[in-house]
């Protein structure tokens, strides 16, 4: 942090979340003003990691908070101000600074959980982070990284999934839940899922909540799915691809292929209903394939910043 522009970058960070803090006042104007102004700040916030030199992981972490979470938050609020007529100053200060909560009028009607619950979430996903640390740190340090690519992308998969897409977000659910927040279930086993689409409806829920509301559903939703599944994952991946580029210092276009070959096959698994035990297992290995083979692309635009593959990947 001792570079200036980290340093600019931090500062940035908090004026964003105090001009967030501050829209209090406007989501109790008239509809017109307050869309001018709420409208204004999404575009400013999206555009702040452009002017804010950084080093490339701290701007990727800033892109993710100013130009992903707020704009969200903003769009969730642009259509549902009046529920915000209601709602007290706390649960504001909540929305906020929770960078969890993206639709807080489906956010207040999570129902109470236990503190045993919570605590017991806290603990598996404490227990999947350090084993996701050891199995990485592990596998980096035994000099077998360069002998397959295959086998260095399955290992590091395995310590990506155990310490952030399914630890991580077990602890920070638990966490949340132990501080008062009681926020959704972010994830539920996605591991297990037995279709692509299964998998998304499992993995980052908040994240696919606020798509479902803001996105799937006003490009047309359940009455015309495969389009509105498609559009969706495309915009999720201009957002990723977005973030990518703040980190690697360039668009690659690996992550808009990712989120496109999601897409395609959530659009083709959305009505699956598998039954039985076999067509369960084979539904599982064949997502656990599916996922494998179409992540590369995912960690070719990591390696294409601070790195990821020992021996530099596929692709250029």
């Amino acid at each position: 942090m001792s570079n200036p522009w980290n340093i600019m970058a931090a500062v940035a960070l908090l004026v964003a979340l105090a001009a967030f803090v501050s829209l209090w006042r406007v989501v109790h104007w008239h509809a017109g003003p307050r869309r001018v102004v709420l409208m204004s700040a999404l575009v400013a916030f999206v555009l702040v990691p452009l002017v804010v030199p950084a080093d490339p992981v701290l701007r990727c972490v800033l892109t993710i908070l100013v130009a992903g979470v707020l704009p969200a938050k903003v769009v969730d609020i642009l259509r549902s101000g009046e529920h915000w007529q209601s709602q007290s100053w706390g649960r504001w200060v909540e929305f906020s600074l929770n960078p969890i909560i993206l639709v807080h009028r489906r956010h207040i009607l999570e129902p109470r959980r236990s503190r045993a619950a919570s605590a017991r979430l806290l603990w598996i996903g404490l227990a999947q982070v350090v084993a996701g640390h050891v199995i990485g740190a592990a596998w980096v340090g035994s000099g077998w990284t360069t002998a397959s690519f295959w086998l260095d992308h399955a290992v590091k998969l395995v310590a990506v999934y155990l310490t952030t897409f399914n630890g991580g977000m077990l602890l920070t659910t638990g966490l949340l839940r132990l501080l008062g927040s009681n926020v959704l279930d972010l994830v539920r086993s996605p591991g297990l899922a037995r279709t692509p689409a299964d998998f998304w409806r499992r993995y980052n829920r908040n994240a696919g909540q606020f798509l479902g509301e803001h996105v799937f559903m006003p490009l047309g939703g359940h009455r015309a799915p495969s389009r509105a599944i498609l559009l969706t994952f495309v915009i999720n991946g201009l957002f990723h691809e977005y973030v990518g580029a703040m980190l690697a210092g360039r668009v690659t276009g690996y992550l808009l292929a990712f989120f496109v070959l999601q897409g395609l096959g959530v659009a083709l698994t959305f009505r699956a209903r598998l039954r039985g035990s076999v067509a369960h297992s084979v539904g599982i290995v064949s997502t656990l394939v599916f996922n494998y083979l179409t992540t590369i692309l995912f960690f070719e635009a990591v390696d294409a910043g601070p790195g990821w593959y020992a021996d530099g990947g596929l692709l250029p």
